[in-house]
């Protein structure tokens, strides 16, 4: 089945990339939702899985805290700052075949994976003179 491209979505995508900072779903809305009061959450929300899902942008699976969207959709890592929940692109190579290292899943089916570090970002890191020693 063809998906639409309509204009609510070309505006999730457009505000995605404006936005630049790995926003969360709720982010994403928030700032359509200054500019276009009219727009569902529900129609953001929808928007952003089909951009995901179509491989326009990425998901970003958060563990411990809603999932962040990036308008750079080639494979990579991210790192999230666990004290302002920021979240940055790591630059390393994306190990395409880290699949082929897992030697006790002979049973498993694994098609993808998301590795996020997680830590102080620089600007948080000067803040907390605990972690300075």
């Amino acid at each position: 089945m063809n998906k639409r491209n309509t204009i609510q979505k070309k505006i999730v995508l457009e505000t995605l990339r404006e936005m630049g900072n790995h926003p969360t779903a709720e982010m994403v809305y928030t700032r359509i939702n200054e500019k276009y009061p009219s727009m569902s959450r529900a129609t953001v929300f929808r928007d952003l899985k089909s951009l995901a899902e179509d491989g326009t942008i990425l998901h970003v699976p958060m563990f411990d805290s809603a999932d962040r969207f990036d308008h750079t959709n080639t494979e990579h890592y991210h790192f999230k700052c666990t004290k302002c929940n920021n979240v940055f692109d790591v630059n390393i190579p994306y190990f395409d075949d880290i699949e082929k290292r897992i030697t006790d899943m002979d049973d498993f089916l694994i098609k993808s994976h998301s590795i996020v570090f997680s830590g102080l970002c620089p600007e948080c890191l000067k803040e907390d003179k605990s972690c300075q020693n």
